[in-house]
């Protein structure tokens, strides 16, 4: 088990006490300490967004500040935010390749590239393999480097005098706590930031726009707090696989302009196959590709195919699904179909998420449209409203079970595991969901209880509002989108699912307009919740802009068992490794030199 130790505010004050009067501890440290080592401070960079924790906050900021821009002068937002953003670590002591991995799974580059920004934190880290703490500390005092996001990582040591001139540090025992250090070493200025932009805005409190932004940055700021439960303590971190692409550049662009040309690769890394029209020329071809890289293609023999291959569809998260029109057999209503879930002991059994007005009886008939054809995937087995749910369930037919991708996606699109949300949304921060209508939105939890007695009288705290930041977080179509947020821990390893949407641009009548109220509770485009165009949605204070109705994903599932899946359980897919998961997050860099 790693053992890591953090040294705090108050070490740091001993430390600058130390540098006035030399002590016997700085003396030992000169003859204990090598002058090798005490000139030595490796320094090396990596990009931002292998700190995923950090990376998607500042991502949230960036975008944020595009926003702030528009209401406030330029000058008052002087912060600059790069998009090629690398982290600085410095490192002291002796390093081993493995040590690499404990900072990060991405790839450490010793200088900076030429179109890269080092972000403000740069946090030191001492290496501690073949030092005592005592020795490891000591060499700090005398490079002057100490610093209150010092960290020193050691192996587990029997001898427990080794910690006794610690003055009682923080103990760091595994992975994602170190991981936990450096990010929030590097949230520091951006939290800062934020501040900074607050205290901006405050001048704008009678714009209705600049109040919506003031809360988009709260939420960011919310977003940026670790959660007190330390979930991935038992997860061990295993190193990226690096890939290197076999076909050059050259010949890739050529082929990628060439409008003859389906497409091609390495095919049983023996042969090069290019798959073509039925009319094409397939000694020109050839003779083209011999020119621009004879050494390729003498090494991989070139087949040139007249056909092309038709991908199989996979079904997924945010895919369209439909079903009949009751007006009319030959028309399809769409919805979104949110994710999946399976059966805990039988993967092969899935259950589609979408919504309840969309799927209104149970046995309905789903389809898809594949090359503009309809396609039966299964049926409907649970449908509800009750408890504010808009909710269906819909089971998969054994033979498209295999053209499912199971797999949730995060706001990037990357695959990862996912968890039901079972607690109170008002500390949630950053929401999104991807939908058929709008694909992927980010937003805000606007309301994390919202009790309407028109939508539903039994309503018990089923429905939270969500504000998008930046337009629409849904619109018509994106029914049945599942809402999750990151979860707000340095390995971000799953999403949370909260609920799904079922409705957008919640309406506010007047009193005494009951035609109105009727027509919201039966409305039969978007659920329990009418819409207004962009024209209709004039800024006079009725029409709260982009709010989308969601309800909690909790409450649906826990339907669907007691009224449907009695006697079995069914989950999100929560069993990804974290070693695909790092790879699926870096898989654009895979290219890339590692240091040495």
């Amino acid at each position: 088990m790693l053992n890591c130790v953090l040294f705090g505010t108050e070490l740091n004050a001993k430390i600058k006490k130390s540098k006035r009067i030399e002590s016997p501890l700085q003396q030992s440290t000169k003859e204990d300490v090598s002058e090798e080592e005490s000139k030595s401070t490796v320094y090396v960079f990596y990009k931002a967004k292998y700190f995923q924790a950090f990376h998607y906050c500042y991502k949230l900021a960036r975008d944020c500040r595009r926003r702030i821009e528009k209401i406030i002068k330029s000058s008052d937002v002087e912060d600059v935010m790069h998009e090629d953003l690398y982290i600085r670590i410095g490192i002291v002591g002796k390093l081993i390749d493995a040590d690499y991995k404990l900072i990060s799974e991405g790839r450490a580059k010793k200088e900076l590239p030429e179109d890269g920004h080092i972000w403000t934190a740069s946090p030191l880290l001492c290496f501690q393999n073949d030092l005592s703490p005592s020795t490891a500390l000591q060499l700090l005092i005398l490079k002057k480097e100490i610093r209150c996001n010092t960290v020193i990582i050691t192996k587990c040591s029997d001898d427990k005098n080794d910690k006794a001139d610690m003055s009682n540090p923080k103990n760091i025992h595994t992975e994602e706590e170190l991981l936990r250090t450096i990010t929030t070493c590097l949230n520091k200025p951006l939290k800062e930031m934020l501040e900074r932009w607050l205290a901006n805005l405050d001048t704008e409190v009678s714009s209705k726009q600049a109040a919506g932004i003031k809360a988009e940055v709260e939420a960011i700021r919310k977003q940026m707090e670790f959660d007190d439960c330390n979930e991935s303590a038992s997860i061990s971190v295993s190193p990226v696989v690096s890939t290197t692409y076999v076909v050059p550049d050259d010949v890739k662009n050529y082929l990628f302009s060439n409008s003859e040309v389906y497409s091609f690769g390495i095919w049983m890394d023996s042969s090069f196959k290019v798959f073509v029209k039925n009319d094409t020329d397939e000694k020109t071809l050839m003779d083209k590709l011999m020119n621009l890289n004879q050494a390729f293609i003498e090494k991989y023999h070139l087949e040139i195919e007249k056909r092309k291959i038709a991908l199989k569809q996979t079904l997924k998260q945010g895919d369209s699904i439909q079903a009949k029109a009751h007006s009319d057999d030959n028309e399809y209503c769409e919805g979104t179909l949110g994710g999946f879930v399976i059966k805990v002991d039988d993967k092969k059994k899935i259950y589609a998420l979408t919504c309840n007005h969309l799927f209104p009886e149970p046995n309905q008939l789903a389809y898809i449209e594949d090359n503009q054809n309809i396609k039966e995937i299964g049926f409907c087995v649970y449908t509800t409203r009750e408890k504010s749910c808009d909710f269906a369930a819909i089971e998969i037919n054994d033979a498209f079970v295999s053209k499912c991708d199971i797999a949730l996606r995060r706001d990037d699109k990357k695959k990862t595991n996912a968890k039901v949300n079972t607690k109170e949304l008002k500390n949630v921060g950053i929401v999104h969901k991807i939908g058929k209508a709008t694909d992927v939105t980010t937003g805000m939890v606007l309301s994390p209880e919202y009790y309407d007695k028109v939508m539903n009288d039994s309503n018990r705290g089923y429905i939270f509002l969500v504000k998008g930041t930046d337009g629409q977080f849904s619109e018509k179509g994106d029914s049945g989108s599942l809402v999750f947020c990151r979860p707000r821990s340095a390995q971000q390893t799953h999403v949370d699912i909260l609920g799904i949407v079922y409705g957008n641009n919640l309406i506010v009548h007047d009193d005494d307009d009951d035609d109105d109220d009727e027509r919201t509770k039966h409305s039969p485009s978007e659920g329990a919740v009418e819409t207004k165009s962009d024209a209709e949605n004039t800024d006079n204070g009725q029409y709260p802009e982009n709010i989308s109705c969601c309800y909690r994903i909790d409450t649906a599932l826990e339907l669907f068992k007691k009224n449907y899946s009695k006697t079995f359980e069914v989950k999100f897919q929560d069993d990804l490794p974290l070693t695909s998961l790092s790879q699926s997050a870096n898989s654009d860099d895979s290219n890339e030199d590692h240091s040495e």
